[in-house]
């Protein structure tokens, strides 16, 4: 029986990254060896699935409280509009951004690093409910 390897990553990336390509090909090749029982120490991201234009929310990325190296965005997903978000250390071995997105839309929030894989994770931006009447 295999053992499981959890990989760093979701969506999109997981189907796309190196770590996912090489284990599915080590398993289909019947190579026994799957790399360690534990996913290897990496960063993490936390982001919310919602949120609302021009409101505030925070970015979170576990794992550092260094931002030497971590390079983060958020860019649209059918336009040009791209941010770079600027992380600050928030003690307990996290970073932390607060961002706002101009429109309704889908986003996607990129962190780059050189010791651990790219995270990305999506977050829709939509209305807040809020209905205004004409006069």
């Amino acid at each position: 029986m295999r053992r499981a390897m959890p990989i760093h990553a979701q969506h999109g990336a997981l189907a796309s990254g190196k770590q996912a390509r090489r284990a599915v090909a080590d398993f289909l090749l019947e190579d026994d060896h799957l790399g360690p029982d534990q996913a290897d120490e990496g960063l993490g991201l936390n982001i919310p699935d919602y949120v609302h234009p021009h409101a505030k929310w925070d970015l979170i990325i576990t794992g550092t409280d260094d931002a030497a190296g971590i390079e983060c965005t958020v860019s649209a997903v059918d336009s040009e509009y791209t941010r770079s978000a600027r992380v600050q250390a928030d003690g307990d071995d996290r970073l932390r951004a607060t961002l706002t997105v101009p429109d309704t839309g889908l986003y996607r929030v990129t962190v780059r690093s050189d010791h651990s894989p790219t995270l990305t994770q999506l977050v829709f931006a939509g209305p807040d409910g809020t209905i205004y009447l004409d006069e």
